[in-house]
Order: structure tokens, then sequence, then C-alpha cells
């Protein structure tokens, strides 16, 4: 049965349209706004202000995970041009360098990306101090906003350089911060969600959903950190249905993975592969899926790296996704997250049969990604004989249930800082096809626009 989420009395602005839901149907329209008014002085300070605030953060989450813009991108989709999930067909340098693995700290599209993401930030803890003040009994959306700010340290933590400030403003003086590890950024991310936990213990089906979505965040935190055990077993609760979805509409903002990837025409990203077209040779990337011609119907697609079709640039053959459309929700945790999460736990236990059974059951469950629903898959029926087989296994299946959802990059980071290998066996490597050779960035740097916090004079390194 679809359950809506949003409540009447809570949908003040239509355009944030970001639902929590339990296998939604996403297609279902949303509702109105409610008696829109214009909020005065003497409501700033009470429920009305704070909804206000709730509503805002809301939006600035939406608009950072995967709204983005239309000649730009945002942090999911552009840490992940790192990797082999997209290459760029963009005319744009800071695409291109960032496919490259040579970003540079004044490539202004991800500057603007980083700002956001620390915006909004902020705005979730005003929207947190004004709900604990005005409404203390709605712990669901307390909770909700915790999580906000919470998952925008753990991005920052997988995709940036070790040495990213957590500053904040009050009152409007702002508190420089000393630049933290990539460790104590998720150690931070990690004890924010703990506190959501705590707060969040109602059983309706909001509270409960926002339960479930603190769960997996933290989850993915302790697998970070390399506290697999503990992960698994945070999530065991968690359906392999649930997901955590922001929603699009062509009045308000339009899923970003569409505008970026959705037709030939605007295509500044395209759908990595194993391989490019150089001067009408076949040039092989080393350690890339084939996501592009693989055929694997988690990833499905339309246009090949061989076609003739080009993308924006009019050089770069375009392969385009096919999971999500122009108005399609996107999910940023889910089900599939959780069982995933507990895959890995067996893997590091050594447990291959028991990691091959959750990696098959998966395949046999035909779950949804936000509107796309998976077919049945056929059962992988050769358990790992040592680690290294398992390893590439998991990661392999890991990378097509989660391809466009901004979990490669802090994967492949990953299997260089937990699993011990070197950054020429895990990223792409080799000839690069507009030209030189791959570089070696394992994670984006913080940008130079951070400068003006006294505290911070770069990255502490750029290690994964």
């Amino acid at each position: 049965m679809s359950i809506h989420i949003f409540r009447a009395r809570r949908a003040i602005l239509a355009a944030i349209a970001l639902a929590t839901v339990a296998g939604c149907d996403v297609k279902q329209e949303l509702l109105g706004i409610q008696q829109p008014q214009i909020i005065g002085p003497d409501n700033v300070g009470g429920p009305t202000g704070a909804e206000a605030l709730r509503v805002g953060a809301l939006g600035s989450f939406q608009g950072w995970v995967m709204g983005g813009g239309g000649n730009s991108s945002n942090i999911a989709m552009f840490g992940d041009l790192l990797t082999d999930e997209w290459k760029s067909g963009d005319t744009f340098a800071q695409h291109n360098e960032a496919d490259q693995r040579v970003v540079q700290t004044n490539n202004s599209v991800l500057a603007g990306e980083y700002g956001g993401v620390q915006t909004a930030r902020g705005r979730a803890q005003n929207a947190i101090d004004a709900l604990r003040a005005a409404e203390p009994e709605q712990t669901g959306e307390i909770g909700e906003m915790y999580f906000l700010k919470a998952y925008a340290e753990l991005i920052l933590s997988e995709d940036f350089c070790n040495g990213v400030p957590f500053g904040s403003t009050v009152n409007g003086v702002v508190n420089y911060t000393q630049p933290l590890t990539n460790k104590d950024g998720l150690a931070l991310a990690s004890a924010r969600l703990d506190t959501a936990l705590k707060l969040v213990t109602g059983t309706d089906a909001f509270s409960l959903n926002i339960h479930y979505t603190l769960e997996v965040a933290k989850a993915r935190a302790l697998v970070d950190l390399a506290q697999f055990s503990a992960a698994a077993a945070l999530v065991a609760d968690v359906p392999t249905s649930f997901q955590y979805l922001t929603t699009f509409s062509q009045t308000t903002r339009d899923n970003q993975e569409w505008v970026g990837n959705g037709s030939a025409s605007v295509a500044r990203f395209v759908v990595g592969d194993s391989f490019d077209i150089v001067a009408g040779q076949k040039n092989i990337i080393k350690n890339a899926i084939p996501f592009a011609s693989a055929g694997d119907p988690r990833v499905p697609v339309t246009g090949s790296t061989t076609g003739a079709t080009r993308s924006i640039d009019v050089s770069t053959s375009w392969v385009g996704q096919k999971i999500w459309g122009r108005d399609d929700a996107y999910p940023v945790l889910s089900g599939i997250d959780a069982r995933l999460i507990e895959g890995e736990a067996q893997l590091n236990a050594a447990n291959y049969a028991g990691m091959l059974a959750t990696l098959n059951a998966l395949r046999a469950a035909s779950p949804t990604i936000g509107v796309y629903k998976v077919p049945v898959m056929p059962a992988l029926t050769t358990v790992p004989a040592t680690k290294d087989a398992a390893i590439d296994l998991f990661f392999r299946e890991k990378a097509f249930w989660q391809f466009g959802r901004g979990y490669r990059l802090g994967d492949m980071r990953r299997l260089i800082r937990v699993y011990g290998r070197t950054q020429d066996k895990v990223f792409p490597t080799g000839a690069f096809f507009k030209n030189g050779s791959y570089g070696t960035d394992v994670n984006l740097p913080v940008t130079d626009g951070e400068l003006t916090n006294p505290n911070f004079h770069g990255c502490i390194d750029r290690n994964a």
C-alpha cells in the first residue's frame, strides 16, 4: 500500500516535495500548498517560523543531494566522475579534470557544490534549534533535521580530502573550526545520528521511516570506519523495500541525473564503460566496470560507447541511464543499502557463502530503485574461494546496485584504506580519452573559498 509521509498541515511548499516512504508510489501527486501565508515577525520564533526553517532545510538538502542545476552537477555526480561510473561528455574543464582525476582547488563548479553542502548543514541546524524550541513534540521531524546535517557531514568526509572544516554561524557570527580528518568527520556524523536515534522512538509510519533512515546513515558511517559487524546489526530491522526519497517536479527542480545525462543534446555526463574509443581504436580503461556495455538490468542504458550519438562536446559517444527520468524520485538511502551493509560484514567475517546468499537474496527480491523496479536476476553460483575474489565480487555487485547514488567514490577509497589495494589497482588508470593520462586523485580537494577560514590552509593530505 502506498504511504505518503507528508501531512497536509506540513506541506508548506510543494516545491520541496521531499518524502520519506517505504514502498511508495512516488508517481502519485503530492499535496498542494495549504493556505500559504506571509510569515510575520510574531511568527518567526513560533511554530510557523520553525516550519518555514524546516521546509527550507529540506529544500537545501534536495538541491545538493540530487537537484543541481542545468549547467552544473552535484556532489554525487561530480565526485563519481573520479570513478568509473561516469565520464565527462562536457566542454567544461571543471568536469573534464574531475574525470581525469586531476581536480584543481580553484575548480569553480566544485566550489559551488562544496559551499552548497556546507550551507545546507547550517540550515538544518537552524531548523533543529527552532523546532526544539517551538515544537519539541515533533521528534520525527527534529530527527529528520539531524539526519540532513549528519548526512552532509558524512558525504563531505567520504568524498573530500582529509581536512574538512565543519564550522557554523551563530547569531550572525562565524565560528571557524579546525579542519578534521575524514575519520573524525565520520565520527562527528555518527554521533549526531546517535542523538537523533535516541530522539525518534515513535511507532507511527513517519517516525519508523525516519528511524530506518537514521539507522542506514549511521551504518554507512560505521562501514566507512571499518566497524562492519556493528553496522550490520544496526540495519537488521530495515526492510529491503525501504527508501528515503527526494522527489522532483518540472515547476520546481528537476532530477539532476536526468538533467546531466538524460538526453544527448544536453549530456554533460555519460555512463561509464571499461573502454573508450580514441582515434577510432578501443582503449581499455584499467579497473573500470563496464556499466554501459554490461547489459546489467540494474543499470539500463540507451546509446552506446561505440555509437554515433554524441554528447554536448560533439565528440564523446553518449550513453544515458534509464533509471531516472526528469521528475523521478531519487533514493538517498534504501533497504538495498542495508542488505549490502550486511553483505560487507559477512565479507569481512570471511563468511563468503553467507555473503553470496545475501547478494542472491537481493537479486531474487526484485527491489525498487526510486521508481525503477529491477527485474528478478539469476543467482550467482560460485562461492568465492579467496578474500580477494570475494572483494571483487562484492564490490562489483554493490556498484551495479548503487549506480548513480554517490556511493562509488567512498567505496573505491575504502578499497584502498581498508582493503589494502593501491590506487592504480582501484581507480581508472591509463590513457585518458580526452588527451593525456589519468591522474592520481582519490578524493576531492576542499576548494580555495575555504581559505577565508583562518584555520584552514589546504587539505591535510589527499590520502584515501
